[in-house]
């Protein structure tokens, strides 16, 4: 598919008032096919060959949304209706997913009425009805969690804006709520990066400023981990595309000011966990024009995104749009080669940047493609800051850059060219990482060792009814970021009684935990009983972490250790679900209920 003669003539004068820096720069190129009618707020999918599914949105028609699944042949540049569905069903809000087999998942709702799943098949055009969404809502978002797996995860619920359910593509078993994130982001989208993670891009609710974080989510376990802040403030809803290696963000801001200008698209690089903004010729909106509700999906085969529809929203000025356009990323491969480093410690930890105010109507050369450059070309010999993360500086010598890391608890003072204690050093850090919410509440000092695999937490601890026993430990995972608790025989607490400031250590060769001393104190009273005593633990005797479906009946199953989750088991496939906060699962009725109703055991299984 090619352009046109004006389009041509429209790009080649663009390029010429461009400055040099600028090009090759990005452009979108408008289709001569066009949407049937002016429409926004529609999802798309791609089929990983020719064709593009667009589904439902809004028009000036449709009360309850339109009822069309079209077909956009990419190599032909036709586009023709192959389905509707059925009149009841709510499809102005519609998001979508697509199976290993190629059918597509439409997730339709408002706040009124319970959601659906519908399953459309396009080698037959058949549409049938799977399952119902756990609420009276609509999502933002349908995240798969892999190329391989056939589970998506819903997102940016419009009422419980923090929730997350999930839906096994294929099954008539409802979506269920696997979770609460602990950030809520609306306007929102989101895209998954197929191993495991999803970002989240938008506004965060209840909260005002020029620019927001990005958010990464396990969807594992909804930890969430918070990038610097450089996510312009959204005013409308954004669209978002993954292609194996960055994001792309389209629409949704608008302020010049702050160079965030209509007529871009981010660039979001996940080591980093920024986002870049770049200029896009003949792009659908541009001035004070935000393009609104587009829907987008990349084409890998020819490293392109395409765009439908949505609309452009302006003061007074809503027009919806029925075009189709698409922009080519081959003329951002960038010419940089990634210097070599000797960093060996991930970190999440981060510094958010300013944004300098323009007047240009085009934005600073500094918001192309190219990664963020780490240089010593032209430096003397030493140490220089990073330039995003306080916890890490740039060592040059002859020219040579070795990215360094201080020890752990200290900030690199530029002052010093050292690295130093944080509250003497003037650098703004404000990201941190927070895993899920797993540890106990702590009544009195913990104790805590690392095995070099895991951490051990002793003591300080003593809730009956959720679980919390005084006669465990918590075992720490750090890549789940999760605690789990096991029981311990001879225990020197027990009942009512609180371990409180003992201290421990891990011998390895013998792999124990001993500890030493201790004051077994009570729940409701700060007075305890100090004793001399000298234990060990053999971690040895743990239970192994063993999670199966193989040979087990669709179902749900108790988990082997936090009665706060369950295992969902499809087709010899283990899904881990979480309960809603506050509820445990009910191996009885073989879902969540109040702990009280539950009668779990604190043994290990």
């Amino acid at each position: 598919m090619l352009p046109s003669k004006a389009q041509i003539i429209a790009l080649l004068t663009v390029s010429a008032l461009l400055p040099v820096s600028f090009a090759q720069q990005l452009v979108a190129v408008k289709a001569n096919a066009l949407l049937p009618s002016r429409r926004y707020s529609c999802s798309s999918v791609y089929d990983g060959d020719d064709t593009i599914y667009i589904v439902g949105g809004s028009d000036a028609y449709s009360q309850l949304g339109v009822k069309d699944i079209l077909a956009y042949k990419i190599s032909t540049d036709a586009i023709t209706r192959v389905a509707s569905l059925a009149l009841e069903v709510i499809s102005n809000t519609a998001t979508t997913s697509i199976d290993s087999a190629g059918n597509i998942y439409i997730y339709t709702g408002n706040i009124f009425y319970y959601g659906n799943v519908h399953k459309f098949i396009p080698s037959s055009g058949e549409i049938v009805h799977m399952a119902t969404l756990p609420s009276t809502d609509y999502y933002h978002a349908a995240i798969p969690l892999g190329p391989t797996y056939d589970i998506v995860y819903l997102m940016g619920s419009s009422t419980n804006t923090k929730t997350v359910a999930s839906y096994y593509m294929g099954s008539d078993i409802g979506a269920v709520v696997v979770g609460n994130l602990s950030v809520a982001y609306l306007p929102m989208t989101a895209i998954s990066d197929g191993n495991g993670s999803a970002f989240i891009f938008g506004s965060e609710v209840g909260v005002t400023k020029p620019e927001y974080s990005v958010v990464r989510v396990n969807l594992a376990t909804l930890a969430v981990t918070r990038g610097p802040e450089t996510v312009p403030r959204m005013y409308r809803k954004p669209a978002a595309v993954w292609d194996g290696k960055h994001g792309y963000v389209f629409g949704g801001y608008r302020n010049d000011s702050a160079g965030h200008y209509t007529n871009t698209i981010g660039q979001f690089d996940p080591a980093t966990m920024r986002l870049t903004l770049l200029p896009v010729a003949n792009f659908p909106a541009n001035g004070t024009n935000v393009l609104d509700l587009t829907t987008a999906v990349y084409v890998s085969k020819l490293n392109r995104i395409y765009l439908f529809g949505g609309r452009t929203y302006g003061v007074g000025d809503d027009v919806p749009l029925d075009g189709i356009w698409y922009i080519d990323l081959s003329p951002l491969t960038p010419t940089t080669t990634t210097r070599p480093t000797t960093t060996t410690r991930p970190t999440t930890t981060t510094r958010p940047t300013t944004t300098t105010s323009t007047t240009t109507p085009i934005p600073p050369s500094s918001t192309t493609l190219c990664p963020e450059e780490l240089s010593c070309v032209g430096k003397v010999d030493g140490n220089y800051p990073h330039p995003f993360d306080c916890a890490k500086y740039i060592r040059c010598q002859r020219e040579v850059l070795t990215e360094m890391i201080c020890p752990e608890g200290l900030h690199f003072d530029p002052a010093i060219g050292a690295c130093n204690f944080p509250e003497l050093v003037d650098c703004d850090e404000t990201s941190v990482t927070l895993g899920p919410e797993t540890i106990p509440f702590i009544y009195g000092k913990p104790a805590a060792v690392f095995d070099g695999k895991h951490g051990y937490v002793l003591g300080g601890y003593g809730n009956d009814s959720a679980g919390h026993f005084t006669s465990t430990i918590g075992q720490f995972n750090p890549d789940t970021m999760r605690i789990r608790l096991h029981p311990v025989s001879n225990f020197p607490a027990s009942g009512t009684q609180l371990l409180d400031m003992t201290t421990a250590v891990y011998v390895e060769k013998l792999n124990r935990i001993y500890f030493i001393g201790r004051r077994t104190s009570y729940q409701t009273s700060p007075n305890g009983t100090t004793v001399d005593g000298i234990w060990y633990i053999d971690l040895t005797t743990l239970c192994p972490e063993e999670l199966s479906c193989v040979g087990k009946v669709d179902g749900n199953y108790p988990h082997p250790f936090d009665c706060a989750k369950y295992i969902r088991c499809q087709r010899e496939v283990l899904t881990e679900m979480s309960c809603p906060e506050d509820l445990l699962f009910d191996p009885v009725i073989k879902a969540c209920n109040f702990p009280e109703l539950v009668d779990f055991d604190e043994t290990c299984m």
